[in-house]
């Protein structure tokens, strides 16, 4: 399958308030892209995952992700608000 069905899949689940699905359909879309004959890393699928560890509180995992999607598109500014999110939660 491919990725952006993994990501399309999480986002659903993410949706529908179905956190653990969301992230194994994440991690899984980034599996296969790392896979791929020319790996792809998509910036999309580690914010779309760092959205759901932040809604879980799972900050150090959402920082994380969020700094993944950072290094792939350092100009995009709501990645850099939500890293802000994550560490404005963590007070």
């Amino acid at each position: 399958m491919a990725a952006i069905y993994h990501n399309n899949c999480g986002l659903a689940n993410y949706n529908c308030n179905n956190p653990k699905e969301a992230i194994n359909h994440f991690k899984q879309a980034k599996k296969i892209n790392a896979e791929r004959e020319v790996p792809f890393e998509d910036p999309t699928i580690s914010f779309n995952l760092a959205n759901v560890y932040l809604s879980q509180k799972n900050f150090l995992e959402a920082r994380d992700a969020y700094e993944e999607a950072i290094k792939l598109q350092n100009m995009n500014p709501k990645y850099w608000h939500h890293k802000g999110l994550v560490y404005e939660a963590m007070i």
